[in-house]
């Protein structure tokens, strides 16, 4: 059998359908975990309380409440700066890259069959180094925490400052404060595991995450099906004189 330049022996299709066959079994007893873990967080999720206070969400933290939805401002306490760019953040990430030159080599044939080789020089902006600050202590409903007690949002790109037609520093920074919910286990006077999902209310946060645990598995049926590809495909790729024996 071939297929496009490869020859493909009925010895090595059987030996592929097995992989497949094994692969598939594999993925199944991992899915099956995987959703079992979603119906845990799923119901997690669905029983956790709804806090909207100040007063409530301090007793909570000193009752043992457990998982928690609390919807409020997410603020720093402290921000910081840097010259370079404008305006006071929680967080400021930059990342300074320098427009460097590569060469490649680059073969090309005529017509008549003529092969003919060069170096090729070509430029990219590439990394150099980077630099990050942030906050070090943040507010929720009148209690304060540590920058990384909390999971923050994403940084968002600011601006790209260019000092030399060589050099460049982009930034990414994330604002000063948030709205939104704050997921997270309410136990010993204080959050674990704590989520924060901005511009969304309790009942959002709540659809959001678990919709979340409902992809998981999704995700991994994507990637075990690409995997399997590529184990099938590598193995056809290979010489695989053993079977011939």
């Amino acid at each position: 059998m071939e297929i496009g330049n490869a020859e493909i022996t009925y010895r090595e299709l059987i030996v592929s359908v097995g992989i497949v066959f094994i692969m598939l079994i594999l993925g199944s007893v991992i899915a099956g975990n995987i959703t079992r873990d979603s119906l845990e967080q799923k119901k997690e999720y669905n029983t956790a309380i709804s806090i909207e206070s100040e007063n409530m969400f301090d007793y909570g933290m000193r009752t043992n409440v457990g998982n928690a939805f609390c919807q409020g401002a997410l603020e720093a306490v402290d921000t910081v700066s840097d010259p370079r760019i404008d305006g006071q953040w929680m967080y400021i990430y930059c990342e300074e890259k320098h427009y460097t030159m590569h060469t490649r080599t680059v073969t090309t044939t005529d017509g008549k069959g003529h092969t003919r080789t060069r170096v090729e020089t070509y430029w990219t902006w590439d990394y150099y180094s980077s630099e990050e600050h942030n906050s070090k202590n943040i507010m929720f409903l009148g209690k304060e925490f540590k920058y990384g007690d909390i999971k923050m949002p994403s940084s968002k790109y600011l601006t790209t400052v260019q000092v030399s037609s060589h050099v460049k520093f982009e930034f990414y920074v994330k604002d000063v404060r948030y709205g939104g919910t704050l997921y997270a286990n309410l136990s010993d006077k204080s959050i674990h595991n704590a989520q924060f999902i901005k511009d969304k209310n309790i009942e959002e946060a709540r659809d959001y995450m678990i919709s979340a645990a409902g992809t998981r598995v999704i995700w991994f049926w994507v990637f075990w099906v690409v995997l399997m590809v590529a184990a099938v495909g590598a193995f056809y790729v290979a010489e695989n004189r053993w079977l011939e024996d």
